[in-house]
């Protein structure tokens, strides 16, 4: 076994003593900036700003024009900071901010000057669409825990956006709370005014009824001047965003019980499941000062865009990112990353997580008997309801939990004469979440523990026989940063316990995650065992600040771990040791901006049991030009590497060395306009192997109110060894494979038409087709063997194998369109009116791509009409 993998599995087991026995200690104190050479170290120390105490009476009135004479008691917090394009230096646009605070709300006011007042841009679009804008923010980090934050912003014109901080630097645009705030233009730049309730921050009020402390924030965006800044200092080679942000003094609000109710009704006509009315109601509930509870009851998601079209060729899930609103609330609180940048031909780590939301709600995977299918299988299952509770503690732990119930779902079955009419295909399901961290120092270190547990209600005989009844996940996490925050060393553990009948752990077995069933599996499949268990593991260390920066790690996953009933998780049975770096320069010259160089996948990869997988080494080149376009260039070449999941349950085949590259290129954003492209190619060593894609996407900005936008993609896959199934002679399978050859073409429409920040109405299309054939037909023969030419042995047209392999021609197309026009008629209430048409078919039949996608507006539609209206009481 390579000495390297021993060293792997050595650092794995102290990474996971490390998480689950998180006994830190804290450097405590802020830690030293690094200071460019056009800086001032006054303006990177941490500094505070007081929000200045004021009756409920002298609230000022926001419109944005900062004329109410309660503005004249405020503090001015001056001296902003660039991020962009001198990272660290005095800002050269002179910003000022000043903070109220009432018994309810959090008052801002923002002066943002500008030499040009006749360049500052200011479309009119629908809110939370942060655009090119001039942009105010104000981010607040109300639960003081360096590590999470709110952020509010609104341009001159009065749009509104907002997000979340979560892991310190990742930013979550899809939270939404219910806030006031407005825009105005002046002779000497622009002005913003905010009110922020306190009803929609998470905070700890202090025992004794003194003032906060929170962590806060101001941004400012210029795209004219092609500059950003900040009052905290955020810029390129200083590690971490919410950590960095300096303090506010505000005066500890009343305790006081904080109810929002938010009722819907939503008839539904169209629905293939048929017409009918639904109803439901989103809750928050204050409880004491410093939790809320958020539930919802019978929740509709009729308005959300659908997932993008996506053709998969390997053997595992495709991640979809979250939509729905009730799970994006909130959802920094329970995160739990477990992803590394690391890839493979047909594994990426990217999307692992511990919680992924969409597992709430989500189809049934059922098989039915043998010679049945199911006439109109379930797209999903129906939420009864959900909630989520969140708060901070006074030991300054913060904590979430979260809980929701789903229906069980039935199918019509369609079989041999005797079958039922309708079977279960899902049961009732519970899932429960939990999250606990706590920050440790200034400098953004923490630990965390994370529990979760989905449990299926009383499931039928063929429900239970199919999916596990219970699935258990324990884990715990640590962050320490060190030497004044330059370096960062993290880990992470999770151990998993999936529970059920024999016959759902052998197909949870058997699934391409785990893929027991290997004839050349270093383990022996029992049928009749009920529960299976499993760990992982990651430790890492990386320079996080400066400009040169690096990151290096370890993860492994136990061939029996699994959460796939909670979390997201690509496969299991991996050993990987993986590493990024960056390099990053910064010009004043006539051509260049900015310039980067560095690596974000590469690494070393093996089985549990130390068998070499396969190695990976990328380098891209990203360029800012002073025109402010941008092209990047990435190269990857991936060694001969062992799939244990490209026969989908068959041996381990060595499939050939690959490159790959991809270019970029971006034209200005600032511009109302602008065009990228995306194009990349890779190729199979000996194997005339190759993949082509070409993505080019135009945005129009036709005025301040309309604008559009239009992404055609073509794509060209030639796969050399795409699995055509077993087939069995004489008793023993024979694993068999082709020359695929796939060509894939999909339009992706966006417009939109702003009446209003609060008026709007969207449109979204999606028209996609692909068409595969196959050729080249092989059976698999020595799939370790050194030499390419002896892992497959071609096949004669005649040979009997052939006739048994399912090389028939396919053609899919596939359109989604949707319309939604969408009224705020006073905030936090709705009215919500959605046009949705789908339409598609498949079909055994040799076709060109471009023709296909003709053909789908031919295919019959169906279409579906939703209104919903919801009050916020």
């Amino acid at each position: 076994m390579p000495s390297a993998f021993h060293a792997c599995r050595r650092t794995l087991a102290f990474a996971m003593s490390l998480s689950i026995v998180p006994a830190i200690a804290s450097a405590g104190g802020d830690p030293q900036r690094p200071c460019p050479t056009t800086c001032r170290q006054e303006l990177l120390a941490r500094r505070t700003l007081h929000a200045a105490p004021i009756p409920r009476t002298e609230a000022p009135v926001i419109d944005g024009r900062l004329d109410d004479p309660v503005w004249a008691r405020a503090e001015r917090a001056t001296g902003f900071v660039e991020s962009t394009p001198r990272p660290g230096a005095p800002a050269s646009l002179v910003s000022e901010a000043r903070v109220l605070a009432d018994d309810r709300a959090l008052y801002v006011a923002l002066v943002y000057d500008d030499p040009r007042p006749d360049t500052i841009v200011a479309p009119l679009v629908r809110r939370d669409d942060e655009t090119t804008s001039d942009w105010a923010f104000v981010e607040i980090d109300s639960r003081h825990d360096r590590h999470s934050a709110f952020s509010f912003g609104v341009n001159p014109r009065g749009v509104q956006v907002d997000g979340a901080w979560v892991s310190d630097t990742d930013y979550d645009s899809s939270w939404n709370a219910v806030w006031q705030a407005a825009g105005a233009r002046g002779p000497h730049g622009w002005t913003a005014e905010f009110r922020i309730p306190f009803s929609q921050l998470a905070f700890l009020l202090p025992a004794d009824g003194g003032s906060l402390v929170w962590g806060i924030n101001f941004y400012r965006y210029s795209p004219h001047h092609g500059e950003s800044s900040n009052w905290s200092p955020r810029y390129q080679g200083l590690a971490g965003v919410v950590s960095n942000f300096n303090d506010l003094d505000v005066p500890a609000p009343p305790a006081a019980r904080r109810i929002d109710v938010t009722p819907y009704i939503s008839p539904r006509a169209g629905d293939p499941s048929g017409s009918h009315v639904a109803a439901g109601a989103d809750a928050r509930i204050g409880l004491g000062p410093n939790f809320n509870l958020t539930t919802t009851a019978h929740p509709d998601f009729g308005q959300v865009e659908a997932d993008p079209s996506q053709v998969n060729l390997t053997a595992f899930e495709l991640f979809q990112t979250e939509r729905r609103p009730f799970f994006l609330e909130g959802l920094d609180v329970f995160r739990f990353d477990t992803s590394a940048s690391f890839a493979t031909r047909d594994v990426d780590f990217a999307n692992d997580t511990a919680f992924y939301s969409r597992r709430v709600g989500r189809a049934p995977s059922f098989d039915p008997p043998d010679g049945a299918r199911l006439a109109r299988p379930p797209a999903a299952t129906t939420i009864l309801g959900a909630a989520k509770l969140s708060g901070q503690t006074s030991g300054g732990w913060t904590i979430g939990a979260f809980t929701a119930a789903t229906d069980g779902a039935q199918a019509p079955l369609e079989g041999p004469v005797g079958t039922p009419a309708d079977i279960a295909v899902e049961a009732p399901m519970l899932t429960s979440v939990a999250r606990v961290r706590k920050a440790i120092d200034r400098a953004g270190s923490s630990i965390g523990v994370f529990v979760a547990d989905v449990h299926r209600v009383a499931p039928t005989e063929d429900v239970a026989a199919e999916n596990v009844r219970d699935q258990f996940v324990l884990g715990s996490d640590a962050t320490v940063r060190f030497d004044d925050a330059r370096y960062e060393l993290g880990a992470w553990a999770l151990a998993s316990r999936s529970s059920g009948t024999p016959g759902a752990i052998d197909r949870l077995l058997t699934g391409s995650v785990h893929l027991y069933q290997r004839p050349d599996a270093p383990w022996t499949s029992n049928d009749q065992r009920t529960a299976i268990g499993g760990a992982a593991g990651s430790v890492s260390l990386g320079r996080v600040a400066g400009a040169f920066q690096w990151q290096a790690g370890i993860r492994g996953l136990s061939p029996a771990f699994d959460l796939n009933e909670i979390g997201f998780q690509s496969t299991a049975d991996w050993v990987v040791a993986s590493g990024t770096w960056r390099y990053d320069r910064f010009h004043d010259g006539a051509h260049v901006r900015h310039w980067t160089i560095g690596s974000d996948n590469a690494g070393a990869a093996w089985t549990w049991a130390g068998v070499p997988r396969t190695k990976v080494a990328s380098v891209y080149g990203l360029i800012d030009w002073a025109s402010y376009w941008t092209t990047r260039l990435t190269a990857t070449h991936e060694t001969a590497s062992l799939s244990t999941s490209w026969l989908r349950g068959g041996p381990a085949i060595r499939l050939p060395a690959r490159d790959t590259a991809a270019l970029s290129v971006a034209s200005d954003r600032r511009h109302p306009s602008f065009i990228s492209v995306d194009v990349s190619a890779a190729r199979d060593e000996r194997l005339h192997g190759s993949a082509i894609s070409l993505s080019p996407l135009l945005n129009v900005r036709m005025s301040d109110r309309v604008q559009w936008s239009v992404g055609p993609s073509y794509e060209v896959d030639r796969v050399p060894w795409q699995p055509a199934g077993a087939i069995v002679v004489d008793g023993a399978p024979v694993w068999t494979v082709a020359r695929l050859t796939e060509h894939t073409i999909s339009v992706t429409t966006r417009a939109e038409m702003v009446v209003s920040p609060r008026l709007s109405v969207q449109f979204y299309a999606q028209p996609f087709a692909t068409a595969g054939r196959f050729d080249r037909p092989g059976a698999v023969r020595a799939p370790r063997a050194e030499d390419v030419a002896t892992r497959v042995v071609h096949l004669a047209i005649d040979d009997p194998l052939v006739e048994s392999m399912a090389l028939a021609p396919s053609e899919a197309r596939h359109l989604n369109a949707t319309a939604v026009l969408r009224w705020e008629y006073r905030p936090g209430s709705f009215v919500t009116i959605v046009w949705n048409q789908t339409r598609g078919a498949s079909t055994s039949s040799l076709g060109e791509a471009g023709a296909t996608l003709g053909r789908v507006f031919g295919d019959p539609a169906t279409n579906v009409l939703v209104l919903k209206v919801s009050v916020r009481l």
